[in-house]
């Protein structure tokens, strides 16, 4: 993720906490300031977040928050990104807006649907937010 300058955006420690740095002339002036126990890129230029309480959320290279911060992990997961919540998972797109809510036991990406399975069974799949379940 380049800016117009040639520098480069990077996920800094600073103080034990992460932030995103732009280094100019050896200094680093913070987008994103270092706040948050965790930070982590998503492959759509946004950040995986973990603010001071433990929880995760979605910020974009502005600090501005895509999502609340709720849920216990979020991770990458074959381009969309799954997240954990009290013992279930769902699927987020890379800028906050949901695939599928955290209430499955599994959820895995399949291409652009996902399939949800509940107690080791496949419901169906989901796309664009919407069930189709088997019969």
């Amino acid at each position: 993720c380049g800016t117009k300058n040639g520098t480069l955006e990077s996920v800094t420690k600073k103080n034990g906490l992460f932030g995103v740095a732009v280094n100019y002339d050896g200094v680093n002036q913070y987008t994103i300031p270092p706040i948050y126990k965790s930070l982590k890129n998503t492959p759509d230029r946004t950040y995986i977040a973990q603010d001071s309480t433990g929880m995760y959320g979605i910020i974009d290279i502005k600090n501005r928050e895509l999502t609340a911060f709720e849920y216990d992990s979020i991770q990458v997961h074959h381009g969309y990104l799954k997240m954990f919540k009290n013992g279930k998972q769902g699927i987020l797109y890379c800028w906050g807006s949901i695939m599928a809510h955290p209430i499955y036991d599994e959820v895995i990406c399949v291409g652009k649907l996902a399939k949800a399975y509940r107690n080791g069974k496949l419901l169906g799949y989901i796309y664009k937010g919407v069930e189709y379940w088997e019969d």
